[in-house]
């Protein structure tokens, strides 16, 4: 299956800088990993990738002192961090590393959004740019064959929420959005709402205990 590009990954590699932090925050299963996965390849220099969940990361990173983070850290050019929020004393690694390893960059991600950023804000105020990754958009689904997208998610039960948008305006001919032989689940309706230009909002839930 085609990945879908997300906007926020050019402006992201285009803050990455030397001695400086790009911290991406977003919920789980909006697309972090896989995006900063796709910015690590596509970068030039050397690179090394972390997965804050990891044990073996855990105790890397440790060891809080300079000469480690020297050693472990001799000819990166770029420290990407997954799931961050999970690393202990975060905030205060991250800006020992931008501010003692020259030339370094770090790009770090955290599913919960307040953790890291309490873990990494105060330390690292003036060292790093923040993003928020929201789930996608329709334009960056519009890069695909979006029907087929989101039929290939719902297989997998990767969709937990659906949000449809009624616009009082009919054009072409139609086509049906959700194909035959989809995986059978239960939606709760969550939200409704109306707005004066006629357009509405719905938001469906997954019923997990249905599945």
């Amino acid at each position: 299956m085609e990945t879908v590009n997300r906007i926020l990954q050019e402006k992201i590699t285009a803050r990455i800088a030397p001695n400086k932090a790009v911290l991406i925050f977003g919920a789980r299963r909006v697309g972090k990993t896989v995006m900063m996965r796709k910015i690590v390849d596509n970068y030039s220099g050397r690179t090394m990738m972390l997965n804050g969940e990891d044990y073996d990361t855990l105790a890397l990173l440790e060891n809080r002192s300079i000469a480690n983070y020297r050693h472990l850290l001799d000819g990166i050019d770029l420290l990407a961090i997954d799931e961050a929020q999970n690393i202990p004393q975060i905030g205060s690694i991250l800006k020992l590393i931008v501010d003692e390893i020259p030339g370094i960059s770090v790009l770090a991600s955290g599913s919960s959004s307040f953790d890291l950023l309490n873990k990494t804000g105060e330390p690292l105020v003036g060292r790093s740019t923040q993003f928020l990754l929201t789930p996608f958009s329709q334009r960056e689904i519009a890069q695909t064959e979006t029907a087929d997208y989101i039929n290939g998610l719902l297989r997998m039960h990767a969709v937990d929420e659906i949000i449809l948008y009624t616009v009082p305006f009919i054009s072409g001919s139609g086509r049906h959005f959700f194909k035959s032989a989809l995986p059978e689940q239960h939606w709760t309706l969550s939200s409704l709402k109306s707005y004066p230009n006629g357009v509405c909002r719905i938001i469906y839930i997954l019923d997990k205990k249905a599945r």
